[in-house]
């Protein structure tokens, strides 16, 4: 079956030399805590938990603003876990083959990919991902456009619109067989959370 989704890797920076430096057991503490807390988080703001891969869980949300939301919340509760490594996450919307609970096309792909471009504890996103924020109202399309809505708004005596997200436009890059794509940073507005 085919649809549209927001679909997201979170992966942990650095796991392959956290195996060296580690005991099995530690090891295997970690990636349990890892994956039940992206588990249980995902689940708890309407996300699906896709699957786990040992440093990296892959899921997915119908909506953009909720799996832009779940990325945020992953990123900063590991920040706030002095045992956990940083986190980083990449995003993308579009439409991807669903299949025995498992998730297939370039929609996963490009997700992933953006998730090995991606700053430590950052979020990226694609463009569609972006669009589709910005068209939902999750997010402005620039700090201009966000200070111009709320000048216009004040002058019309109307509450300015709130934005959850802000999204910042990243250098476009040649990423292994997707060609050009313009990653955007997603980050919270002041004072949202």
């Amino acid at each position: 079956v085919d649809r549209r989704l927001a679909v997201g890797f979170a992966d942990l920076v650095g796991f392959t030399r956290l195996t060296r430096r580690m005991e099995e057991e530690e090891l295997g503490e970690l990636v349990e805590a890892f994956e039940t807390t992206a588990a249980d988080l995902v689940a708890a703001r309407g996300g699906r938990l896709i699957k786990t891969l040992g440093d990296e869980v892959l899921y997915a949300a119908d909506d953009a603003g909720v799996a832009a939301d779940i990325a945020l919340r992953l990123v900063e509760t590991l920040a706030n876990d002095e045992t956990m490594p940083e986190l980083r996450v990449g995003m993308a919307f579009g439409t991807v083959t669903t299949r025995m609970g498992d998730v297939f096309g370039t929609t996963v792909n490009l997700a992933s990919r953006l998730t090995s471009i991606a700053p430590r504890d950052a979020v990226l996103v694609d463009s569609a991902f972006a669009e589709e924020l910005i068209r939902s109202g999750e997010a402005p399309a620039s700090e201009a456009e966000a200070a111009e809505a709320a000048a216009t708004a004040e002058k019309e005596g109307e509450d300015p619109p709130v934005y959850r997200f802000a999204l910042q436009p990243m250098w476009q890059r040649p990423v292994r067989g997707l060609g050009v794509v313009e990653p955007w940073l997603l980050m919270r507005r002041d004072g949202q959370s």
